[in-house]
């Protein structure tokens, strides 16, 4: 799952910082935590992976 409280969802953003991902066991997990209300979206995602700023991101596969 993706969100990030402070900003609104890119369909375009591919990567996401640490801070935004909540790992969940299953697909059924993620879409029944989902609400828009929160900023908090069901994605499949694959990570985490360091930057070349030393921060730990996940990339986006796709959104469920």
């Amino acid at each position: 799952m993706t969100g990030c409280p402070t900003g609104s969802r890119r369909k375009t953003r591919k990567r996401f910082s640490e801070g935004c991902v909540e790992i969940v066991a299953s697909e059924d997990d993620a879409r029944s935590r989902a609400d828009a209300a929160s900023n908090l979206h069901a994605a499949i995602v694959y990570g985490p992976s360091v930057s070349s700023e030393n921060q730990r991101i996940y990339y986006l596969v796709r959104w469920l």
